[in-house]
């Protein structure tokens, strides 16, 4: 977990001193939208989660300040992992249903996610990977150039090993004994 705990003391000084600054809270907000999606991360990845349900939650308050519609969608994220986390599948997906920005690397980011959701329902409920396969149909593997589309290079690749493994063990079941 790496230096999780400093990051977090320094995300807490960076907000209590941004509190300080009296008469410029509304210029601030983005600032600190950053600092409570990172706090969210970070007690996310701790299994914290009421603790990051807390900070994403002010997280997507203050970010309505910010022009990049990304943060609202990474928010929304951590809120479907979040979710996730709590075993409740079905609200990690309405989660990710609310996210209405128009970027283009929001969306990439909430349908990428969404294909990892499918893919982790479909355990239960083998029709999910039709999603996942569908979502999967409209790429090909990418460089991870630029960063932020390794994501779904990654994901894709999970697509792809589950559509190899489900083929190959369709393909045992019907070779003879």
């Amino acid at each position: 977990q790496g230096r999780l705990p400093e990051a977090l003391a320094v995300c807490m000084n960076a907000l209590t001193a941004t509190s300080r600054r009296d008469g410029e809270s509304e210029h601030l907000a983005p600032y600190a939208a950053v600092l409570y999606q990172m706090m969210g991360q970070i007690h996310l990845e701790w299994n914290e989660l009421e603790q990051a349900e807390t900070a994403l939650q002010k997280c997507l308050e203050l970010s309505r300040f910010m022009a990049a519609g990304d943060w609202q969608a990474y928010s929304f994220t951590a809120l479907s992992r979040l979710q996730w986390a709590r075993g409740d599948l079905a609200q990690a997906f309405a989660v990710l249903n609310q996210v209405t920005s128009e970027s283009p690397r929001a969306g990439i980011a909430i349908a990428t996610w969404k294909t990892r959701l499918s893919l982790v329902h479909s355990v239960e409920h083998p029709d999910a990977m039709n999603q996942a396969f569908s979502w999967a149909a409209e790429r090909s593997l990418q460089p991870f150039e630029p960063y932020w589309t390794s994501f779904e290079t990654l994901t894709l690749i999970r697509v792809l090993i589950a559509q190899y493994r489900l083929a190959s063990h369709a393909a045992s079941k019907a070779l003879p004994d």
